[in-house]
């Protein structure tokens, strides 16, 4: 345990001392920390599912278990969700970059109005509590200074809630899953196509499996073995036995 607790902090050691991991941390120091901080994540979330994509990929093309026919649609399956969560996570985090402003003024409108009317009258009830509790009134330029900075300060906080989930949850959950199986039939094709004898392999695989449900059906329901005399129309009369079994009911 020594020399891998060794091997490893020499590893990481040397990584963060790297000039561009450095010029990286640093932005997390400056006034641009909250977008450093939201980039990084939605970094992380996509560099964790493109290892992922990878790694299903991979095991659905050579897992035994999966029958050889179906194995490209799997990994086309696992290599579509993959690259669709990717690239939906990214474009929902900047797009909601473009939303947050107009989220913040729905939010608080009497606060952070679009016209920056709110200002004025927050400034008044500034001076006002400031001459009460016995203090030198802030100058007006003072007070929009640390009105914009609570501003920023709130526009960064609903930004990194908003990006990640819309990226997580929105995109991740709702779009992907919708998209993926449609596209991945596409991209089944394009990893080659199927010969006459594998589609017609397929194509009786699944009358098969539809015959079996369907007669698996009827079993649990009875009506395997009364299917033939169900409705039989009396050519005289003009009735039928539909309603013979429960005459004998009652």
């Amino acid at each position: 345990m020594a020399i891998v607790d060794s091997v490893a902090s020499k590893l990481f050691g040397g990584i963060t001392n790297w000039a561009k991991i450095q010029s990286g941390l640093k932005k997390f120091d400056g006034e641009k920390y909250a977008e450093a901080l939201a980039v990084s994540t939605i970094a992380s979330i996509c560099i964790k599912d493109g290892i992922g994509c990878a790694m299903y990929v991979t095991q659905s093309l050579n897992n035994k278990k999966i029958p050889e026919k179906r194995r490209k649609f799997v990994s086309a399956l696992d290599l579509t969700n993959g690259l669709l969560m990717i690239l939906c996570q990214i474009g929902m985090f900047f797009g909601m970059k473009k939303l947050n402003n107009k989220l913040l003024t729905s939010l608080f409108p009497k606060t952070f109005d679009k016209a920056g009317k709110a200002l004025k009258p927050l400034t008044e009830k500034v001076r006002i509590h400031q001459k009460a509790a016995g203090i030198t009134p802030s100058s007006k330029s003072e007070i929009s200074d640390k009105y914009k900075e609570l501003r920023k300060f709130c526009l960064d906080t609903i930004g990194n809630i908003t990006n990640i989930a819309a990226a997580t949850i929105l995109g991740k959950r709702v779009i992907v899953p919708f998209i993926a199986t449609p596209m991945a039939k596409k991209v089944e094709g394009w990893m080659g196509s199927k010969t006459e004898e594998e589609k017609n392999e397929t194509k009786n695989a699944d009358n098969s499996e539809i015959q079996d449900v369907s007669m698996q059906g009827m079993q649990e329901t009875g009506l395997k073995d009364s299917i033939h005399s169900i409705d039989i129309v009396n050519t005289e009369t003009g009735s039928t036995n539909l309603l013979d079994k429960y005459r004998k009911n009652n």
